[in-house]
């Protein structure tokens, strides 16, 4: 079983819930490849938050990577848990939860093309934000394990 890190700022935290919470059981349920998932919700309480996170960190296999304008603002997200993937060359998976301006980011080495978003047919790409129906937000899901197991491959 594979090791998945979510890293999301926490104004974000209702968002990240309805996309993660769904997404996990998929992944873990998967006959293909199955992934387990975590996030800070899971810390520990009373022990070290640093030492909890590291440790998380170092266990993971690959990231998701929620991007929006307050993961950019987040210093723990962009400069803790991204510079971790990007140092230790391990698998991300940076998704669109929010608008974003790819321009006016230091991202490090993603780029836009690597971002996912929800593509339909004959639709412009969209972020989980715009997923304002549960279909939508259903396709995005199944998009998004898609990519997730090719990239597992």
């Amino acid at each position: 079983m594979l090791n998945g890190f979510v890293s999301y700022a926490h104004k974000d935290e209702l968002d990240m819930i309805a996309l993660v919470e769904p997404l996990s059981v998929a992944l873990r349920v998967n006959r293909i490849k199955k992934a387990r998932l975590w996030d800070d919700r899971q810390l520990l309480v009373g022990l070290n938050y640093w030492v909890q996170l590291a440790e998380r960190l170092e266990e993971s296999d690959f990231g998701y990577m929620l991007l929006s304008r307050n993961f950019l603002a987040s210093e723990v997200c962009s400069q803790t848990e991204l510079k971790h993937f990007l140092e230790e060359h391990k698998q991300i998976i940076p998704v669109a939860l929010g608008h974003i301006n790819f321009d006016e980011m230091d991202l490090g080495e993603l780029q836009h093309i690597q971002c996912f978003f929800l593509r339909l047919p004959g639709q412009k790409p969209r972020a989980w934000i715009d997923c304002d129906t549960r279909l939508l937000q259903e396709h995005f899901v199944d998009q998004l394990l898609t990519k997730s197991l090719q990239v597992f491959q």
